[in-house]
């Protein structure tokens, strides 16, 4: 079937959506307008020179992002290249807003989601001739003229209505809040005030989604999987909380949103395709699992939820193990939250959307680590060991890393196989038996939006690997 054409604007919750099988065979993607204000959207712009902002050193991916915001260029992008279908997601509405300048705020520009990359790339920035006097002032979002937002807003809708028809014109409602559930689907007992935090973001963002709605009637809408989980946090705040809901798995929520976008544009034939992989409806883990208890000690482990640090406190001798990580379109975010690196021997100090790759076997005192902007592959010879039921030389472990800007990929193989990254995005974990490079176990953790470090694994998924 010949596939649709769309444009995005909004975040990578909208955006992971087409990283399924799913909307891969349904939609092309032709404009990804991402990280920036919508409400600012028909600003007048700083009229920045675009290759200033590239002549920065920052990821290429940023720098889109900056020009964007600096000289309010999306919408000529749009028109330029107008799609069959749009979608908008307002998840960074209720983030911080920042004002920027470059002539003391006599002009400026209002910035969300990419004004704290703004401001850390600042310096940067204004190493740049043109750009030493551009400045940034941070204004909260309890703080804002609320006026503007609505006014904002209407302006798009007209926007929309001019350019495309109203009922191929998608508003996708995204929630916060689904990430206090583990891959198991058991929700987890995280910090009340955290909670509280990401539900009043959910009621401003669910707020302005039907704002935007009500200027577009005949619109279409999806949201998330479903909401069971913000209802079942609302109501229980207090306690601590541990509820089966087995299909709140990031990959299959991911397949049954998109499979809500389907339908809510009413092209359902879409969704009788063979080469459509359904996601792993993920069951609770079996804690009797005899690996698991052997392995990872989780016979002292009571809770269900795993997160990466509770993951390797789990293993007693890191001598026993190699340990092989690499990044896949971002992972800088919380990836400072993952203490154990440190008796890992790595830094993992890596930037926003950079490559990177780690080697810790220390059975033979080796450890490596890089990061790059660029694209990364490093192969790494393992000396042999004699096996019981056989032997081999020397062993050759490819890992490559590609951040979003330069490849977007993982790749770990053995011996010229197959890649056993798990290949999303974040950190994804390859950890071998130390003397027979046996295959112990496959993980990722989201180190871009997690902050609370929750991990795939594919033992704690019961799942076994094929080598």
């Amino acid at each position: 079937m010949e596939k649709k054409h769309i444009s995005i604007i909004g975040s990578c919750v909208s955006r992971n959506l087409f990283n399924t099988t799913l909307l891969k065979n349904v939609f092309e993607i032709d404009q990804y307008i991402c990280q920036i204000c919508e409400f600012a959207l028909f600003d007048s712009g700083l009229n920045i020179k675009k290759e200033d902002i590239y002549k920065a050193n920052i990821p290429e991916f940023t720098s889109r992002c900056f020009n964007y915001e600096l000289n309010k260029t999306a919408i000529d992008e749009l028109k330029q290249k107008k799609s069959e279908y749009i979608l908008i997601d307002l998840h960074n509405i209720s983030s911080s807003i920042y004002e920027a300048s470059i002539d003391d705020f006599k002009n400026s520009v209002y910035t969300q989601s990419s004004g704290h990359d703004l401001f850390n790339y600042l310096p940067y920035l204004n190493n740049v001739n043109n750009l030493k006097r551009l400045k940034l002032k941070e204004i909260k979002f309890v703080e804002f003229d609320k006026t503007i937002i609505e006014n904002g807003l209407i302006r798009l809708s007209e926007f929309l209505k001019e350019n495309y028809e109203e009922s191929k014109i998608i508003i996708h409602i995204p929630k916060r809040v689904k990430l206090y559930s583990d891959i198991n689907g058991n929700i987890f007992s995280f910090d009340k005030a955290n909670i509280e935090k990401d539900i009043i973001y959910d009621s401003i963002v669910f707020k302005y989604s039907n704002f935007l709605i009500s200027l577009l009637p005949n619109c279409k809408v999806f949201y998330n999987t479903n909401n069971t989980i913000a209802k079942l946090i609302e109501s229980n705040i207090n306690n601590n909380i541990n509820i089966p809901q087995s299909d709140h798995f990031s990959d299959y929520d991911n397949f049954c949103a998109a499979k809500n976008l389907i339908k809510c544009i009413g092209i359902n034939s879409y969704l009788n395709n063979d080469s459509i992989i359904e996601p792993i409806n993920v069951e609770l883990i079996n804690l009797n699992n005899k690996f698991l208890k052997t392995l990872m000690s989780l016979n002292k482990y009571s809770d269900l939820v795993v997160n990466l640090n509770s993951y390797f406190d789990k293993i007693s001798n890191y001598n026993d193990f190699i340990f092989i990580f690499s990044v896949k379109d971002e992972a800088s975010l919380y990836i400072k939250y993952f203490r154990n690196k440190t008796n890992l021997g790595i830094s993992a100090n890596i930037r926003y959307r950079q490559s990177y790759i780690a080697v810790v076997d220390k059975s033979r005192n080796f450890i490596y680590e890089e990061n790059s902007n660029n694209k990364l592959s490093y192969n790494y010879i393992v000396k042999g060991e004699t096996r019981e039921d056989s032997s081999f030389n020397n062993a050759s472990i490819l890992i490559k890393s590609a951040g979003f800007d330069c490849g977007n990929i993982s790749e770990i193989i053995i011996n010229n196989g197959e890649n056993l990254s798990l290949n999303k995005r974040g950190l994804n974990i390859v950890i071998l038996n130390a003397k027979t490079l046996d295959i112990i176990d496959r993980i990722n953790c989201d180190t871009h939006s997690d902050r609370q470090l929750l991990i795939e694994s594919d033992y704690l998924k019961n799942i076994k690997i094929k080598i």
